[in-house]
This record gives C-alpha cells, structure tokens and sequence, in this order.
C-alpha cells in the first residue's frame, strides 16, 4: 500500500490544478480583482472532487463476491396533500440536499424551518433568509468545503503577479498676512510584484507626480522615477519544492478535506438509515403493543365473563387481568410517545418544518447475504479506505517538512539586484527624460551564532515526523480490528436472525394454543398473558434485529471502501 498513493497524490496536484486554476482566472476576470465568486468556488469544488473521485476509481479494489441480483424498488404512492411521504431513498436525498428525488409527486410540500423574528432583527434590513430544507449539519460541512476552496484559490493567488497603485490628490489654500496660497498636488504610484520559481522575489515600481501653484502659473512641477528589485537566496531557503511548499501544501489540505467529505457523506447516509429504520422499528412496536393491549382488554372481558356467569375464574384472575390491560395501556402509551419524539427529533435533523406531517414507508431492509472472504475484505480496506490515504500522505507531509527544517540550519546567502531610473524634478512632463539611473548589486551572507531556535525547530519536526509515523500504525490496525469485528457482528445478527424467525413460529403456536386452553378453563390467565408478551418481544427483537443487520452490512461496506453513493447521498447496490 504504502508506494501507490504518493504516485497518486503527485501527479494529480499540479498540473491539473494548475490548468483548473488557470481556466477560472481567463473565464473570469471578475475574480482576479474582487476575489472568487461563489459560481467560480463551486465550479472549483466540482473539479477537485472530480479528481477525487476519478483517483477513488483507479485505486478501488474490490473483494472477491458472489453477486447477487439487487431487488427492485417498490413505487411510490402519493398521500394525503398535507403529508409527506418518505421512502428511503427519498428521506437520503431530502436530508442531503434538501430536496426529494426527480419524480416524486410532494416535491412541492417540502419546507425548511421558518425564520424566528430574532433572525429577522438581526439581519437589519437584508435579504431574507433561504429557508431551506435539510441537515444543517451537512450544509454547514458542504458550506466549510467551499471556504476550503476560497482558501485554495488565495493560496494560489500568492504565486500570481500582484499588482497594487495608490493615486492622490491634494488642494490648499492658505493664507497668513500676506495674498492666498493656492496650490495643488497629485501623485500617481503602481507596482508589480513576482514570486520567482526558487524562493526569490522580483519588484517593478513606478511613481510620479505634479505640484502647481495657482498663483504662479510659472511655478509647477513634475516628476517621474521607475524602480526595480530582484532578491533570490542562494542556500537557505533555496529550492523549487520549498518555495512552492505553501502552494503545495494547499492543494494536499484541500484534497484531504474532500476525501473526507467523502468519507463523512458515507458515515451521514448511514446515519440517515439508522434514524430511518428506527423509526420504522419504533412504529412496529406500537403496533404490536396496540395489538398486546387489545389481547390484554379481550382477556379481561373474558376472565370477567367466566366469573360473573360461571364462576370458574376466581377474585385473583380477574384482578391479574386487570393489572395485565393495565401495564400493555402503559406500554402502548410509551411507545407511542417514544415514537412521537423520535418523529419530531427526525423532522428536525431533516430540517423540516414541524408542521408538516411525514409518513414513512414501511419498509423493513431486505436481507442481503454477505459472501466477502474476510482476508480479501482486510486488504481491499488497506488499498481503498480514503481516511488511510489521508494519514499516509500526512506521513510524507511530515517527512517533508522535517527535511526542509534541515535545509533552515544552512547559513544565509541572499542576492540582491536593485535598478532606477527617473527624473526626480521638471517643469512639466514635457521636459521628463529619464536623465538619471542606478544599479546596485551584492551578496549577502549571514551565519548566525545561535541556533537554539533553529535546533529546537528540528527537534519539533523529528517528534512530529514520529508521532505521525505511528500514528500512521495504529490506524492500520484499527482497520484490520474494524473489518474483523465488523464479520463478527455480522455472523452474530445472521443467527440471530435465523433464531429468532424459529422463536416467533415457535412462540406464535404457544400463544394459540394458550388462547385455548385458556377458553377451555386449563390454565390462568397469567399463562395466556405471558405467551403473549413473548410472542411481542420475540416480533419486536426480529424486527430490530434486522435493521441491525442492514447496518451492519452498510457500515462494513464502508470499512472495506467500496460503498458508493451518488450524488443525493444514496447508496448504490451493485
């Protein structure tokens, strides 16, 4: 593994950022004086995620599988016009992008939180507020990305000619004892400056002016004076690579933000399944605790029956029915009321107005059969996972930096070239001729006597080259354990899955056989109740199980590096 990516990480970041940057500037000149717009950001963003992904496609690697046809989706159905109607796919899309997917027929319906009149007193008169749909936190890591890439661009910027001017323009008119002082005086200065390929410097200046006195229309003045400057050092601080470190180093932090875009994209649709499937699991609860309850109330009115017309059942059956219609009201109260909260908590990560209403499609994730071979999973992680890229290349980062603190213990040999050329005073611009100029040129040398700083700078960079190298390490292990704990998981959620499908058939026929034997007068109430309650938890624990499952089999997806997700933040099953 380690080898490939520093070949990666190389050759993509000059010359094709360079020709991007270039692009940007010459389509638009705006941006060279104002800085980048928020289109030229997002057009920047769309070429390095590009290269980011195109980099993820030539390293990918896949682990050996059977394939295994992925089933299709079921339509949508329109609801109620005040209710929104989620599938997955749908809730993904919505959480990500603030929007449904092309297609669905309640795109209409969506509306993000409403403004609070605080917002409104802050904003002092501006434009009102985009309110829109969607996780806030997503938006505010897909809004940081963008301030990376303005970032990038000012980087960038420092290596191209700077040019700056100042004009000024000055009236007086005084007077003391004697006539008014009238006078006048302009000035005019620019310049332009260069980094050069090697870590020097050049400089091109030009200043002029004129002063009149308009009491004294003899009495005028003007100047004009051309400067110029080169400095280049020769030992410290010398080197293609070093000059161009910031830039360099730009372009890396900026790759690095997106491979972890990437990577948090990954983490936030899982996320956005778990919440999903929780609540699809929490109504599932309620309904078999409505059901529970029904039982429960059927139960007393036959335990009150059979005493008051027969009196088979004695005064403690009737009130362990009682205490039994009791406890599953209480417990279809709380799981309604667990589920509620959940649903308000959900409209809130969806950045969604309360008001509006959601239905979720019940769907409960199909079981998808893992048939990975661990080893071939183990490495296809080492090769794929972007966080290993990352802490890798922050490695050569590292290395990098220690060397160029070496080259900082050399001693200072600069050279310098300084030129002139002007006419400090005429009368009028007509009589400017550039009469005068010089030219200087010199080393320098200086050799300091204390390097306690110096010293004490490498020192840093050895510590900080250590501490990444095993950092490095540790990471590596820590995605060996992940992917080994991640089968394990998934061989655990798979029996139990398999048991407790045999438990609910199991459970299923003790609670009809209870049900009876009780009509039958054979065994108490108690019995039924808790053939009851175990035929609910045994539907409730599938049920969670399940979704487990499909996390589980998503998140090791993520583990290896081979989940993919498309643009709306869904996932895509090959």
């Amino acid at each position: 593994m380690p080898g490939k990516p520093v070949v990666l990480a190389a050759g993509m970041a000059l010359p094709a950022v360079a020709a991007a940057c270039c692009a940007l500037m010459g389509g638009c000149v705006s941006d060279l004086l104002f800085g980048c717009s928020e289109e030229g950001a997002a057009e920047r963003l769309k070429e390095l995620r590009s290269e980011v992904s195109s980099e993820i496609a030539r390293k990918s690697e896949k682990p050996s599988k059977t394939p295994a046809p992925a089933p299709a989706a079921a339509p949508l159905k329109a609801g109620a016009p005040d209710v929104l109607n989620l599938d997955i796919r749908n809730t993904i899309s919505l959480a990500a992008t603030g929007k449904l997917l092309p297609g669905h027929p309640q795109a209409a319906l969506v509306r993000g939180s409403p403004e609070s009149d605080r917002a409104k007193d802050l904003r002092d008169g501006g434009e009102p507020a985009r309110i829109t749909a969607g996780n806030r936190a997503f938006l505010a890591r897909v809004e940081s990305l963008l301030n990376s890439v303005y970032s990038l661009v000012s980087t960038e910027h420092e290596w191209d000619p700077q040019i700056s001017g100042t004009l000024s323009y000055l009236y007086s008119n005084s007077r003391t004892t004697g006539p008014h002082a009238d006078s006048s005086s302009g000035s005019l200065g620019a310049s332009l400056s260069q980094k050069l390929p090697f870590g020097g410097s050049a400089s091109l200046g030009l200043s002029t002016g004129q002063s009149q006195n308009h009491m004294d229309k003899k009495n005028r003045g003007a100047n004009l004076g051309i400067t110029g400057s080169v400095s280049q050092p020769l030992l410290k601080g010398f080197g293609f690579d070093q000059a161009r470190e910031s830039i360099f180093q730009a372009r890396r932090n900026m790759i690095y933000s997106i491979r972890s875009f990437e990577q948090y994209r990954q983490d936030f649709a899982i996320d956005v399944m778990r919440r999903y499937y929780e609540l699809i699991r929490q109504r599932q609860v309620v309904k078999n605790n409505k059901r529970a309850h029904e039982q429960s109330v059927f139960l007393l009115n036959q335990t009150k029956a059979l005493y008051e017309k027969l009196g088979e059942k004695t005064t403690i059956d009737v009130l362990r029915a009682e205490l039994s219609e009791q406890q599953a009201r209480d417990s279809l109260d709380e799981a309604q009321r667990a589920y509620e909260e959940t649903m308000d908590s959900f409209k809130i990560f969806l950045g969604l107005d309360p008001s509006i209403g959601i239905e979720i499609k019940d769907e409960t994730p199909a079981f998808r059969e893992v048939d990975f071979d661990p080893v071939s999973c183990e490495k296809a992680a080492l090769n794929n996972r972007l966080d290993l890229l990352n802490s890798f290349q922050a490695l050569e980062d590292a290395s990098r930096s220690l060397k160029y603190s070496r080259q900082n213990l050399l001693p200072s040999l600069d050279f310098a070239l300084n030129f002139n050329f002007g006419h400090p005073s005429a009368e009028d611009y007509d009589e400017i001729r550039l009469r005068t100029h010089g030219l200087s040129a010199g080393l320098t040398l200086e050799i300091p006597f204390d390097r306690v700083s110096a010293n004490n700078a490498l020192r840093a960079q050895v510590t900080a080259f250590e501490q990444s190298l095993r950092s490095f390490n540790q990471e590596l292990d820590s995605v060996k354990r992940q992917v080994g704990n991640d089968f394990r998981n998934l061989r655990r959620l798979k029996r139990s899955i398999w048991n407790q499908g045999r438990q609910i058939e199991i459970t299923r026929r003790k609670e009809r056989k209870a049900l009876l034997d009780f009509k039958e007068g054979q065994i108490s109430n108690r019995d039924l109740v808790e053939a009851q309650e175990e035929l609910r938890d045994a539907e409730n624990g599938l049920i969670e199980t399940q979704v487990n499952y499909e996390i589980a089999r998503v998140q090791l997806l993520r583990d290896i590096g081979i989940l993919k997700i498309n643009d709306s933040c869904n996932i895509i099953e090959e």
